[in-house]
């Protein structure tokens, strides 16, 4: 009985941890399910393993030399992500008529942020049901519910909170990022007395500042059923793929946190359908995690620069706007993220030097057979419309893509 008794004790008392020295010796366990274990508690560990997988570089054993290295490199690559992207906190208000400016000493903190708001704002009562919700979603439901009130960024930690009208559309919220639709249109008749079946609709992504994407994000249509359970996407193509284009007649939102799709045309709808069941797809985000500084000392009609396995093509079409080319022969796909788009400067002809807002790039996908070739399109000048004459490009040698999804459900119909 005694013997039992000592046996459930041991059992109850915490076991220590493994150092990451122990773990690090496990890497070459006869046992392979012990090393692939050792391997995911050094991954887990994260930061605090370096110093023991550094020195397992330099002991002998080839085995535990690769697991080693390869958790290194996982590792480091997961702090050069937090470095440029993380999730916001969770974030609960639920409350019954509470004033708004006891809401935002609890947002405020949580969020990391700084909010201010204009006159008496702070005195407004509201009441939040929701339970779950990201700081970009919390700011748009207080200002709602508070009523004539919007918000906007004055830095990327600090917020306003001031007396306007927002504009309410249909939106979706994920992590850091919002989605709308703010347009909508079926298509009618040239007499106006019956729809044509087509349906015409743009989507909106943004992102919270401090969020620093690389390239317009690829916004992804997987399905758009109405109400009647007709899925319009297949009659197109599935899934939809859309970029963001730039339009020199037409800057919608704010060009550095803001994205338009092109309308997308869907064909097949019931001329009876009144609401839209659902709208679903995903946005992919590219970040720039490594880079090198690629320098065009002087822009003509066809500047060609060799970077490895890659061509450079940089051609000054015309004023205000730049041309990059990038191709390679038999080779992977060029990523969409190639090049880190805010971070081109452009040297006119005056010296002025200009800095590409994502907004104003078209991205073009020219790949056959046998060459991977992307073209993007830079207007840097929109007023000026000055010649490009020097440019520096940084070109992302490693980039870290989130894919962040979107739903919208039960959208009416105009």
């Amino acid at each position: 009985m005694k013997m039992c008794l000592t046996l459930v004790l041991l059992l109850l008392v915490p076991q220590e941890a493994p150092s990451p020295d122990e773990l690090v010796r496990a890497l070459d366990d006869d046992n392979i399910a012990r090393r692939e274990e050792a391997m995911l508690k050094l991954f887990d560990l994260g930061p605090a393993a370096i110093p023991a997988l550094a020195r397992a570089l330099e002991q002998p054993g080839q085995e535990r030399q690769l697991r080693a290295h390869s958790a290194l490199d996982r590792i480091e690559r997961q702090i050069r992500i937090r470095g440029v992207f993380s999730d916001p906190p969770v974030l609960d208000l639920r409350c019954k008529d509470k004033p708004l400016q006891d809401l935002i000493q609890i947002l405020g903190p949580k969020a990391g942020l700084s909010i201010t708001m204009a006159g008496d704002l702070g005195h407004r009562r509201v009441t939040i049901t929701r339970a779950v919700m990201t700081p970009m979603e919390a700011l748009d439901v207080l200002c709602a519910e508070a009523g004539d009130c919007d918000w906007s960024y004055i830095t990327p930690k600090v917020i306003e909170i001031r007396e306007g009208k927002a504009v309410s559309v249909p939106s979706s919220y994920e992590s850091r990022f919002r989605f709308t639709l703010p347009h909508i249109e079926t298509f009618r008749s040239r007499r106006g007395d019956r729809t044509t079946g087509t349906l015409c609709l743009c989507i909106q992504s943004d992102h919270e500042r401090g969020v620093s994407p690389i390239v317009p994000p690829e916004i992804v249509v997987e399905h758009v059923i109405d109400e009647t359970g007709r899925d319009l996407v297949p009659a197109v193509e599935t899934p939809i793929r859309v970029n963001s284009l730039f339009r020199d007649d037409e800057m919608m939102g704010d060009p550095e946190l803001s994205f338009h799709s092109r309308p997308i045309l869907l064909p097949g709808q019931n001329p009876q359908a009144r609401r839209l069941a659902s709208v679903s797809g995903y946005a992919l985000y590219s970040f720039a995690l490594q880079e090198t500084t690629l320098e065009i000392p002087e822009v003509d009609s066809g500047t060609w620069i060799h970077q490895g396995d890659l061509e450079f093509g940089v051609f000054g079409l015309r004023a205000g706007v730049l041309q990059i080319r990038i191709q390679q022969e038999q080779g992977e796909p060029i990523p969409r993220g190639i090049l880190n788009i805010p971070a081109i400067r452009i040297i006119d002809d005056e010296g002025t030097e200009h800095q590409v807002p994502l907004h104003a790039v078209e991205m073009r996908d020219l790949s056959t057979a046998g060459v991977s070739s992307l073209h993007f399109l830079l207007l840097f000048d929109a007023l000026g419309q000055r010649q490009a004459r020097k440019a520096t490009l940084k070109v992302v040698t490693e980039s870290y893509e989130k894919r962040v999804s979107f739903s919208f459900t039960d959208v009416p119909l105009p």
